[in-house]
């Protein structure tokens, strides 16, 4: 057994949860179209990725049935992937303590997306991980907080850093409505055992106005179509793959407005793959494909929730005068 599959081992736990065969979590359809029958790297039995034939949502079935007992309990989910990544991008140094200056200039243009609004002041950050984000933008002046179902990361941001963090999902975490003008869901989505439900709550504690900002990977990334099975992205805890449209159409069915997306370029571990698989002239295509906007690895979308206007709280007063 190589280093690296000693690694996926520990973070995996010795058992696996039990798996379900869900519905689309869109629109809630049965009927699905078998896109792979069988993928090396996901490992929950049987697991097949499929497309709805209603809406057209790929998504894994089955799939673990919850997360719970899974590999984000292992103590080692922090130290043998998070810390070391963290370390790599240059946010932690040998030690594991943060390097503020470099986490500053990586989050800094996030922060500055969200900071087009003046007023906005309150960030949550779903997901959060070790809670860098949550770091840079207390130190920016935000009143920022993180919610994370992962003991481990939850010990390091909260314990370690005295960050406000919280283990759960959003929906334990008791936010009031309204209450925030801004949610970060990066890298998330495709963890969420139900999208709409966790959009629906975000929508709900989001000030009319607010915004939601999401990363994932890109199902129609010109990675995905060319290395297909051998895809990196496709693995155990990836329930659901988004397209651009699949994306835009979930957070409007969630009651989203003003839904804009932008698709990053490939990523170098994709591009060595491809080349790996097929060789490097199709790597010079796959780079040039993507390039053009639609076949990068990472969708980044931005959605709203409706705003009020002077004339809809005008009604609302004449309809429910206080």
């Amino acid at each position: 057994m190589n280093d690296g599959q000693a690694a996926t081992d520990a973070i995996m736990g010795a058992g696996m949860a039990p798996v379900t065969r869900p519905p689309c979590a869109h629109c809630g359809g049965g009927e699905v179209d078998v896109i792979y029958a069988a993928v090396e790297r996901i490992d929950s039995p049987g697991s097949r990725v499929v497309a709805c034939r209603g809406c057209g949502l790929v998504f894994l079935s089955p799939r673990l049935a919850s997360i719970e007992g899974s590999f984000l309990e292992n103590a080692d989910y922090a130290r043998l992937f998070h810390i070391p990544l963290a370390q790599q991008l240059g946010l932690l140094d040998a030690s594991g303590d943060p390097i503020d200056a470099a986490i500053d200039r990586y989050f800094d243009g996030m922060l500055q997306q969200l900071e087009e609004d003046p007023g906005a002041r309150r960030v949550l950050d779903i997901g959060c991980g070790l809670g860098l984000f949550v770091y840079a933008a207390v130190r920016r002046g935000w009143d920022a907080r993180g919610v994370d179902p992962s003991e481990p990361l939850v010990h390091f941001g909260a314990g370690r850093l005295g960050l406000p963090i919280l283990l759960g999902d959003v929906h334990s975490a008791d936010i009031p409505a309204q209450s925030m003008d801004a949610v970060r869901l990066w890298d998330v989505i495709e963890h969420l055992l139900d999208p709409v439900a966790v959009l629906r709550e975000i929508h709900r504690i989001l000030r009319p106005g607010g915004r939601l900002v999401v990363s994932t990977p890109n199902w129609n990334s010109m990675a995905r179509i060319a290395l297909r099975e051998r895809w990196e992205m496709l693995v155990t805890d990836h329930f659901t793959y988004f397209t651009k449209d699949s994306l835009e159409a979930m957070l409007a069915s969630s009651g989203f407005r003003g839904v804009q997306s932008a698709v990053g370029a490939l990523c170098d571990s994709e591009l060595v793959a491809i080349e790996e698989q097929w060789g490097a002239e199709c790597g010079r295509i796959a780079r040039e494909a993507a390039a053009t906007g639609a076949l990068g690895s990472t969708l980044y979308t931005t959605a709203f929730t409706p705003a009020r206007t002077r004339f809809r709280d005008a009604l609302r007063f004449l309809r429910f005068p206080q």
